[in-house]
């Protein structure tokens, strides 16, 4: 009879180490990444005269993530070695959920077009913004381009 009370209370601690072991989060591992929903658009245009242009990058993240500024070609290839100072976005970094960040341009009083890359990243992923701020001036030599909102 001893034996036996042993064997069950052995059997009883081993299903209970058991149940114990595979206690864990009920949360579902999350790997952070951003991303853009359909519908929004990663190309982003600024009138010569200087902006901020809010809501200009929506995405969503998972997790935690970070924007950088990047000077580009028209092609939107990223130029190494050049600032893109002419623009800023804010914020530049943040955590999980739907994001809207606004873009800061000054003006653009040169004869051509600016490009910029707008890199948002997160520890697993990146995606991209091109950005295109147009010329104040013709390039023809007619001077500035009118400003609608002026009369």
């Amino acid at each position: 009879m001893r034996y036996l009370k042993t064997i069950v209370i052995a059997i009883s601690m081993l299903f209970s180490g058991v149940a114990l072991s595979s206690c864990g989060s009920d949360e579902p591992d999350v790997t952070p990444t951003v991303y853009v929903s359909g519908g929004a658009s990663t190309h982003i245009e600024i009138n010569p005269w200087g902006s901020v242009v809010a809501n200009a990058l929506v995405f969503n993240s998972t997790g935690d993530w970070g924007a950088e500024v990047r000077a580009a070609n028209s092609s939107y290839e990223i130029l190494e070695n050049q600032d893109a100072d002419w623009l800023e976005v804010l914020p530049f970094q943040g955590g999980p959920g739907e994001i809207r960040a606004s873009l800061y341009a000054i003006p653009n009083n040169g004869e051509d077009d600016r490009y910029a890359v707008v890199v948002v990243s997160s520890p697993t992923n990146s995606i991209s913004f091109q950005v295109v701020q147009h010329a104040r001036t013709t390039g023809d030599g007619d001077g500035l381009k009118p400003n609608p909102g002026e009369d």
